[in-house]
């Protein structure tokens, strides 16, 4: 959808635009006395590129079942060891 508001109605409710554009894939035509000026579109959402970015960090251990050979003292809240 295509809207079309003055640079001086985007300058008073730029936050409240801007969130609209990005969530309701509005498009704004800004103008400047009534003419044409600046189009303000939302950037194009990627879920792979968030899933890209962890590619190759995860390990994979030998067997999920066996246990593990790091001794855990479960009376300790906090484990020294991860601090």
């Amino acid at each position: 959808m295509q809207q079309n508001i003055s640079l001086n109605d985007f300058k008073i409710n730029c936050s409240k635009l801007t969130q609209q554009v990005a969530t309701e894939q509005l498009e704004l035509i800004l103008t400047k006395h009534g003419k044409p000026l600046v189009r303000v579109t939302s950037l194009p959402f990627s879920h792979s590129g968030r899933l890209n970015t962890l590619k190759g960090t995860a390990i994979m251990a030998d067997d999920l079942i066996d246990p593990i050979q790091i001794h855990w003292d479960c009376t300790n809240s906090v484990d020294e060891n991860l601090i």
